[in-house]
Parts: C-alpha cells; sequence; structure tokens
C-alpha cells in the first residue's frame, strides 16, 4: 500500500518537468507497478513513501519513511528503490549540477564514492539492479548498509542517519561523520559477538521472499577496520 510516485526529470540538470505518475507497492516484498507512463525525457526520479520491513528486527517499521532513486528508463522497464539508491541521489545531483557530468557517469561515480565510504570495493552493479532478496555480491553489499544503517537505531535514527550521510556526502563525495561511523563500527562489533548477524539472516529467510539471503556478513564485518583507518586518517 506504499505509494510510489515517478517524476520526470530533464537530462540536463534533474529539474522536475512537471509530468508526474503514481502507484502502489503491490506485496510485502516491495513490488509495485507504474502504468501508463509517457515520458519526453528517458530519465526519473523514483519516490517511495511507506513503511518497511527491518532487517534488524524482522518486523515492519513503527513509523513512515521515504526512499529516492534515480533512473534512466531508456533501456530498462524496472528498477528498485532501495537504501543505496536514496543515499546516490543528492550526490548524482550535485555532481550533473556543478561539475558538470552526464547523468549516467555522475551515478556511476557517486555509487563507487558510496562503497568506498563503507569500505567496499570491486562491484560495478548500479545500485537499482540491486535486491536484498537475491544473491551475489553487490545485493549481498546492499543488505549489509542496510543493515548497518539501522543497527542501533529506530525509525528516527535511520532518518536522522541518512540525513547527515546526504550532507555530509553531496558536495564532497566524503562520509564525514566520525560519530556515526564510530556507533556504527560499535554496533557491528557487538552484533558479531553476540550472534546476532545470524538472527538478521534468518529474519530475512522467514519473510519467505529471498530464494538465497546474499552474504552480506561478510560487508558489516569488514566495516570495522574500514571505518578505524578512515578515523586514522582523518587524524593525521
Amino acid at each position: 500500500g506504499s505509494t510510489v510516485t515517478l517524476y520526470e526529470v530533464d537530462g540536463d540538470n534533474l529539474v522536475q518537468t512537471g509530468n508526474t505518475f503514481t502507484g502502489k507497492v503491490a506485496s510485502n516484498k516491495g513490488e509495485f507497478n507504474i502504468s501508463n507512463i509517457n515520458l519526453d525525457a528517458p530519465y526519473a526520479l523514483l519516490e517511495a513513501e511507506g513503511y518497511y520491513w527491518n532487517e534488524v528486527t524482522g518486523k515492519r517499521s513503527a513509523s513512515q519513511i521515504k526512499l529516492n532513486a534515480l533512473t534512466d528508463l531508456e533501456d530498462r522497464e524496472t528498477a528498485n528503490i532501495n537504501l543505496l539508491t536514496h543515499l546516490a541521489y543528492e550526490r548524482t545531483q550535485w555532481l550533473v549540477r556543478n561539475k558538470p557530468m552526464k547523468i549516467g557517469e555522475a551515478k556511476s561515480q557517486a555509487e563507487r564514492e558510496i562503497f568506498a565510504a563503507f569500505g567496499i570495493t570491486d562491484i560495478s552493479r548500479g545500485f537499482e539492479d540491486l535486491n536484498i532478496f537475491g544473491p551475489g555480491d553487490g545485493n549481498a553489499a546492499l543488505l549489509a548498509v542496510s543493515v548497518m544503517m539501522q543497527g542501533g537505531v529506530d525509525v528516527a535514527g535511520l532518518v536522522k542517519r541518512l540525513g547527515k550521510f546526504e550532507d555530509s556526502f553531496a558536495e564532497s563525495g566524503e562520509w564525514n561523520d566520525a560519530e556515526t561511523k564510530k556507533a556504527i563500527a560499535e554496533w557491528v562489533e557487538a552484533a558479531v559477538a553476540s550472534g546476532e548477524l545470524d538472527s538478521i539472516r534468518k529474519n530475512v529467510v522467514d519473510w519467505g521472499y529471498a530464494g538465497e539471503v546474499p552474504a552480506f556478513e561478510k560487508y558489516v564485518e569488514t566495516f570495522v577496520d574500514s571505518a578505524a583507518v578512515s578515523s586514522s586518517s582523518a587524524k593525521i
């Protein structure tokens, strides 16, 4: 029942053209469909607003959030909206408007920079192709980032973390938020020691939507080292 809105944006600076189309999430797996789309430009901002499944608790969120995804629909008919697409949007927009860069190039750079901020390398799949219910390193990285951003906080805390990330990242391409990194790293260490990552995997399995839960644990566990390196570099 969550609302999904498609806003057409121009190919020069991602300004909304005024063409808008809406749809609804049709299942608890998060699938949605927006029909009768007629675009003058192939670029679109997708915006989903509603409740979501929390991988850490295994339960539906207590309140709603809003997530974005920027996509080029010229060569695709499907696109996912997830935490990574949301994190990439403001950075992509800044690069397009200020460098300037073409949209595809800006998206690719933003995605590389976001993965690097979480200590993740060697993944080239576009963020709107990623899905926590599928196998592979890209999907594992998405699940890992989703888990870490939610670790130890409620919905309001998650929204705050997303906002602070965007404020820090949009202009610089760097996650300059040592406080949040430290909090996540401490949560990760505790989660690994207590076996909470096994519980999170079970939560995703129990929802019944994943043919194979991707191996997200490796990216969660390596975040502690990458956060430590980042912190040390900041002090030099």
